[in-house]
């Protein structure tokens, strides 16, 4: 099986593709996916693949495309995300040129994560061009809008009814078979004090200082999470991102704001994780009647974990060592991604992609091109063998 669609995957149409769709700025913010999806629409139309391309308000779209089975198979999505984060600065290569050296692409989203997502788009165009039966669905969805975590992609899709009964997230993985992925609990926490003259500070309440008594209790709770481990993923953490207050030098601080990035392993909850930031506000509250803070959630994605012996997972498995002749690392995913969407859906989903985390939103952001074609041979491995419900 393995040497029959090996064959309708082309090195070279699976790069030119690949160039195509880098060469386009999808930048987000602002986010203008509209170019990619087009193209891909057209890489499907002439493979004879039912494709159509859903746009959230303008130029912001998601193409989808599908091959039916003939019944009583699983259905399979392979999902990843067109939109890439600005390039910033430290350039070599232009970062929407494709340029190739080396064996080796570069370009803003050729790791993270437009080879994800051309390595889904040739796989299921290798099982189209190979005339093989197939019992269940397999769909692709090429989506908008993940890196600002945003409305406009998967969770758009997922309104309208697009789903599946498993999925594959093309995210860059290195080819490694990710089963698992922290959550996040996003929060803004505010602390109020009473401005006065800076020459007469006894006269006011500084909520800097307030602010500093909760971060101090912050940083112990920190400590206290690193001693929860996963099989599969780092300890749950907290980072504070930003921090605001006060007015002027000489005027006490009568507002501060700090925001919190918390993620979550599978065996916490993000409502426990907000319950603990809360608990730490109402003890110092209790402590201290000048002290007031308010805790207010800015979002939060499910922590996930797919289990091992899940099929899709076992087909996933399989199939590498067919490609590979070795066997897979299975890992976890510590940053996020759409994945948490389709699992809190009730699709069981891992990550895989040829893709890198480390030059991810890096300068001079590459993918190798062997790793591309490898991983659209595994993915259409997996999903023909998926959807025969092996």
């Amino acid at each position: 099986m393995a040497a029959d669609l090996s064959k309708n995957i082309s090195e070279v149409q699976t790069t030119r593709l690949l160039r195509d769709i880098v060469r386009c700025n999808t930048t987000n913010p602002p986010g203008n996916e509209r170019e990619c999806c087009d193209i891909l629409h057209e890489y499907f139309r002439d493979a004879g693949v039912n494709s159509e391309i859903l746009e959230y308000a303008p130029g912001r779209a998601n193409v989808v495309a599908k091959v039916k089975g003939s019944g009583g198979g699983r259905s399979v999505m392979l999902n990843g995300h067109l939109d890439v984060v600005a390039p910033g600065t430290g350039w070599t290569k232009d970062p929407f040129g494709g340029t190739i050296e080396g064996g080796r692409m570069y370009g803003r989203g050729t790791s993270d994560m437009k080879s994800g997502v051309v390595a889904a788009a040739v796989a299921l165009r290798a099982i189209v061009d190979s005339g093989m039966a197939l019992g269940g669905d397999i769909m692709f969805t090429g989506v908008a809008d993940e890196e600002s975590s945003g409305p406009a992609g998967t969770k758009y899709l997922l309104s309208k009814g697009i789903t599946s009964d498993m999925a594959i997230v093309t995210e860059p993985t290195d080819l490694q078979i990710e089963t698992a992925q922290r959550g996040i609990l996003w929060m803004e926490v505010k602390t109020f004090g009473r401005a006065a003259h800076g020459g007469r500070p006894w006269l006011g309440n500084n909520a800097i200082m307030q602010m500093n008594e909760f971060l101090n209790r912050l940083k112990g709770l920190q400590s206290h999470l690193s001693s929860r481990k996963h099989h599969l993923l780092s300890s749950p953490s907290l980072n504070v991102g930003t921090i605001t207050g006060g007015t002027r030098i000489n005027v006490v601080a009568a507002e501060c704001t700090v925001t919190i990035d918390r993620r979550t392993i599978p065996t916490e909850s993000a409502d426990q994780a907000l319950s603990e930031i809360t608990s730490i506000i109402q003890e110092l509250e209790a402590a201290d009647k000048d002290f007031h803070a308010t805790l207010r959630e800015l979002g939060r994605s499910t922590a996930f974990e797919t289990a091992g012996d899940h099929p899709l997972v076992r087909n996933l498995r399989s199939s590498f060592t067919t490609v590979t002749g070795r066997e897979p690392i299975i890992a976890g995913k510590d940053a996020s991604s759409d994945a948490s969407l389709l699992t809190d859906a009730g699709i069981p989903t891992v990550l895989f992609g040829p893709g890198q985390h480390r030059v991810s939103h890096t300068a001079d952001e590459y993918v190798d091109l062997e790793k591309v074609v490898q991983a659209a041979k595994i993915l259409t491995l997996t999903v023909v063998r998926s959807t025969a419900g092996a």
